[in-house]
């Protein structure tokens, strides 16, 4: 032990001194006497030390194996988008925040409560049924079908799902790739179709989520996304919370991006045809994560 450190270490005990004639070779015959053997041998001890180990010698023994997570499953041919529709759907995204922005702030002193009250931020039940209004495991035979198994085109798909129901007030904040943020229908059409299908990110609902709730349900809709495979409803859900996250992004934020652009990449890859009304939508998610939110590794065509 060094004597400068030995003001930064409290003592136990407080012992006198040790004098020349102290011999270590002799066993100690009191408590006193062991107590200086310890307090000498800590001073005879080196600051460092270090093990005369060769690792060499267990370079042929290793068993762990790091696999490379960092990276994005790469799509199959003809399934990656090209970098010009890339750049398009981000500055598109870009416009779109803006007109949220300005929404917030036109609206800032006169604040409109939505249209259907919000759940607790870690209610996950409440926020499932709030969005999808029961939602099932992957395989059941009611709750929010899973894409791919109808013959319609995309942009039905989109305008079915993401659309105001007919004869609601307002509009669209903005509609490309498959998916939008809405105003919508008025309170008594909504509670009655909450219970049943859900009820989608109206601008009124996501205007009112500050960043906390909007993590926290992103990381809901992540775990959703796995468990029960990708829907068009929950895909205008991620693109309004995208919308609504801020930058520069909190870690939590962050890592949850990643997640969701490595699922859409998973169940890309499982596509069995370049028709298939998902590809769009998980191409549209995957580039904003990538490309928006400065996650460049995950690019496609990077």
């Amino acid at each position: 032990m060094a004597v400068e450190d030995k003001d930064l270490m409290p003592r136990a005990f407080q012992l006198p001194e040790i004098d020349d004639e102290f011999k270590l070779d002799i066993p100690p015959t009191s408590g006193l006497e062991y107590l200086r053997r310890v307090q000498l041998e800590a001073k005879q001890c080196p600051d460092v030390v270090v093990a005369g180990l060769d690792p060499r010698l267990f370079h042929e023994k290793q068993t762990v194996h790091i696999e490379d997570c960092f990276g994005l499953q790469p799509a199959p041919s003809g399934y990656s988008p090209s970098i010009e529709w890339q750049r398009h759907q981000v500055v598109y995204f870009s416009q779109v925040r803006q007109k949220l922005a300005r929404y917030k702030a036109r609206n800032m002193r006169q604040t409109q409560p939505p249209l259907v009250k919000l759940p607790d931020r870690g209610n996950v039940e409440h926020w499932c049924n709030l969005c999808f209004g029961k939602l099932n495991p992957r395989g059941a035979s009611d709750g929010p079908p899973l894409l791919g198994n109808s013959d319609s085109s995309q942009s039905a798909a989109a305008q079915r799902t993401c659309d105001p129901a007919p004869g609601s007030e307002g509009g669209t904040i903005g509609t490309d790739a498959g998916v939008s943020v809405t105003e919508g229908p008025s309170t008594s059409s909504l509670t009655s179709n909450t219970e049943s299908t859900g009820t989608p990110p109206l601008l009124s609902i996501i205007a009112n989520m500050d960043q906390p709730t909007v993590i926290r349900v992103l990381e809901y809709h992540i775990n959703w996304f796995e468990a029960t495979g990708f829907t068009m409803e929950q895909g205008c859900w991620f693109y309004a919370l995208l919308v609504c996250l801020e930058k520069p992004l909190v870690p939590e934020a962050c890592a949850l991006l990643r997640v969701l652009a490595r699922h859409c990449a998973c169940l890309r890859a499982s596509l069995e045809s370049v028709q298939d009304e998902r590809l769009v939508p998980l191409n549209l998610l995957v580039c904003l994560v990538a490309r928006y939110f400065d996650q460049m590794d995950l690019a496609d065509g990077s």
